[in-house]
């Protein structure tokens, strides 16, 4: 999903994401111009107090295929690690979660990938670069993709896939891992 596109209806959000915060932390979440690994915008994630939970951005729920493996990637920089977190909602409508991996700080744009596999009865999907502590990230240029998709492009990953398989969780993240 891109972020170059601003909201019709809000221009500080960009079209298809939403901002998402819990516990308690001090966040600000912003759409900055200017500086993006591509483009204009970029989406960034300031901490300045920590104590649990995360902040982060994430576009809006995509249908999946169940049984099915995808890839996460994005560009990123920040000031502190951060992580990948699958949200998976079934075709009943109940939420888990799976924890990809953990993305160290880095300093210039950066490609991370994550690969997760949908459970049998996966309807749809999103999936959370989050902050759980004090530091700043930035994100842009994401995309989810089937794996063999995915595989299917020429840009090479600066850091390593990491393929989950382990059940989903039905209890939300703490500090972007599964309780």
């Amino acid at each position: 999903p891109s972020v170059e596109t601003a909201n019709a209806s809000n221009s500080a959000l960009p079209q298809s994401w939403s901002q998402g915060q819990w516990g308690t932390n001090t966040s600000t979440l912003s759409y900055q111009t200017g500086g993006g690994h591509t483009g204009n915008r970029f989406l960034r994630v300031v901490t300045t107090a920590y104590t649990n939970g995360d902040a982060k951005w994430m576009f809006g729920r995509v249908p999946v295929q169940a049984n099915t493996s995808y890839t996460f990637a994005d560009w990123y920089r920040s000031t502190a690690t951060t992580q990948l977190v699958a949200e998976l909602v079934s075709t009943t409508g109940t939420t888990s979660w799976v924890w990809i991996k953990s993305v160290p700080a880095a300093t210039a744009w950066t490609r991370v990938t994550g690969t997760f596999t949908t459970p049998a009865n996966t309807a749809s999907a999103t999936v959370y670069h989050l902050l759980s502590g004090v530091g700043t990230l930035d994100t842009d240029d994401t995309s989810l993709l089937t794996t063999a998709e995915a595989t299917s492009t020429t840009v090479a990953p600066s850091t390593t896939a990491t393929s989950t398989t382990a059940a989903p969780t039905t209890t939300a993240p703490s500090n972007g891992k599964p309780v």
